[in-house]
């Protein structure tokens, strides 16, 4: 099985929002994924570290994207941040309105992703983002 790796360390300070999407986009050109099946989830995930894990401004987030043809494609966003888990806060939205103020972003990681983890290592906050390729 062939398999494509790349990572980049962004830091928000320096890095615009746009810049950092389009280096994901970029990372992923070759497979022609609808835009819609990857890039809403990685935006909220991207965003929710800049607002949760840094509410001051500063920080960074480190994100790696894994290919593997015709299998998957894995994308983790790692930061140092206060500890945010998504996944959680998943379970707790989907009993509210999903108008309330967060609810649609949450969301969005479980409609777009097929797989979406969250762990603690060291002192990152991970968060793994998988997507199946359908052929």
């Amino acid at each position: 099985m062939k398999r494509f790796y790349t990572e980049k360390e962004f830091d928000f300070e320096v890095d615009s929002l746009p810049y950092i999407f389009g280096w994901l986009d970029g990372s992923v050109a070759f497979l022609s994924l609808p835009s819609m099946s990857y890039r809403l989830a990685l935006e909220e995930a991207i965003v929710n570290v800049r607002t949760y894990a840094y509410p001051q401004g500063r920080g960074g987030v480190h994100i790696s994207v894994q290919i593997f043809l015709e299998e998957k494609v894995v994308w983790e966003v790692r930061d140092q941040g206060l500890p945010f888990d998504p996944t959680k806060s998943s379970q707790e939205v989907s009993k509210m309105s999903p108008t309330k103020e967060g609810g649609f972003g949450l969301l969005l990681l479980e409609k777009y992703m097929d797989q979406v983890e969250y762990f603690r290592q060291g002192g990152d906050n991970v968060l793994q983002l998988t997507l199946f390729l359908r052929h």
